[in-house]
C-alpha cells in the first residue's frame, strides 16, 4: 500500500490531486523506451542491435537531460511556471536513460566488471561518459524533497553540477558517433541556446529582438562546432561541412538549420504571446461617442 502510494506522486500535484501535465509527462518519457522495445522485437535494430539499442537509449537520455533545462528557459520567456512540476521528472527520466544506456554496455561487455573497468580507463570516451553517469547518479540521488530540506543552500551549489555533466554527456556522445555526429551536433546546439540565454541580464530574456539574435548565434555556433569537430577529429573536409549549412536545398537541413528553426519558433511565439498580453492588458478601445444632434 505504501509502495503504491509512492508511485502517485508521478501522476499528482504537490496538493495530492491528479496532475494532466505530469501524467501526459510520465507517458511522453516513457515512450521512446517501449517503441525502442517493440522495434528490437518485430522489425530489428541492424545488423548489431544491442549496439543500436546503446547509442538510442544514451541519445533519449541526453535530450531528456537539455529539455529539463528547458525548463527556465520556458518560465522566463513564456510565464510557464507549471514547467516546475515536470522538471525534476525530466532529470529522473535523463538519468533513468543514462542508466540503461550503460547497463546495455554491460550487457554487450557480457558484465565483465573488469574489462569493464579496463575499457573505462583506457578509452577517454568511456571514462567521459562514465564520469557522466556518476554525476548524474548524485543529482538523481539528492532530488528529493527531503535531501533538498537536509542540504539547504549546499543543495543549489550541488545541482549546478548538471551543466558540467550535460558538458561532459554531450562530448561523450560526440566521441561515440566519431564520423557522423548529426544527432549530437542537433543536442550540442541546443545546450549553447540554452547556455546563451542563461547569459542573458533577466529583464532581457524575453525581449523578442534578443530572442531572435539568440537563434542565429545558436545556428552559427552549432555550423561551427560541427565543422570544427570535423577538422579536429576526423580526415573529413570541414569546408564541406559548412558550405552544406550554407546550402541546405542541396544538402538537406544540417544540425545548425534544425537548431535555428527551433529558436526561430521560439522567439516568434515569445512576440506573439508579448502581443496577445499586451493587447490583452489594453483591453477593448472604448466606442466613440455618438455626434449630438441639435
Amino acid at each position: 500500500m505504501r509502495a503504491r502510494s509512492r508511485l502517485s506522486v508521478l501522476w499528482r500535484d504537490r496538493a495530492g490531486r491528479f496532475s494532466a501535465l505530469k501524467t501526459a509527462t510520465l507517458v511522453a518519457v516513457t515512450l521512446p523506451a517501449l517503441l525502442l522495445a517493440l522495434r528490437w522485437s518485430f522489425v530489428g535494430l541492424g545488423a548489431r542491435p544491442l549496439n543500436a539499442a546503446i547509442h538510442e537509449v544514451g541519445l533519449w537520455g541526453l535530450r531528456l537531460l537539455l529539455l529539463s533545462l528547458a525548463i527556465s528557459p520556458a518560465r522566463a520567456v513564456f510565464g510557464w511556471a507549471r514547467g516546475l512540476l515536470i522538471r525534476r521528472m525530466l532529470g529522473l527520466a535523463a538519468a533513468s536513460y543514462i542508466a540503461a544506456h550503460f547497463t546495455l554496455y554491460a550487457l554487450d561487455q557480457r558484465f565483465q566488471p573488469l574489462h569493464i573497468g579496463h575499457e573505462i580507463v583506457h578509452r577517454v570516451y568511456l571514462a567521459i561518459g562514465f564520469a557522466a553517469l556518476l554525476g548524474l547518479a548524485a543529482l538523481a540521488a539528492t532530488s528529493t524533497d527531503a535531501m533538498i530540506r537536509r542540504l539547504r543552500r549546499r543543495w543549489k551549489q550541488l545541482h549546478r553540477l548538471v551543466y558540467a555533466v550535460a558538458v561532459l554527456g554531450l562530448l561523450h556522445g560526440l566521441m561515440q558517433a566519431k564520423s557522423d555526429i548529426t544527432q549530437p551536433a542537433i543536442l550540442v546546439g541546443f545546450f549553447a541556446w540554452e547556455m546563451l540565454f542563461r547569459a542573458l541580464p533577466a529583464r532581457r530574456q524575453s525581449a523578442s529582438a534578443v530572442l531572435f539574435a539568440l537563434a542565429l548565434a545558436a545556428a552559427v555556433a552549432t555550423a561551427g562546432l560541427e565543422a570544427g569537430w570535423y577538422a579536429a577529429a576526423t580526415n573529413l573536409p570541414w569546408r564541406r561541412v559548412l558550405d552544406a549549412n550554407l546550402m541546405p536545398v542541396l544538402y538537406g537541413p544540417r544540425p545548425s538549420a534544425w537548431v535555428g528553426m527551433v529558436a526561430l519558433a521560439v522567439a516568434l511565439l515569445a512576440t506573439a504571446n508579448t502581443f496577445i498580453s499586451r493587447r490583452g492588458r489594453a483591453g477593448p478601445s472604448a466606442p466613440e461617442p455618438a455626434p449630438l444632434r441639435g
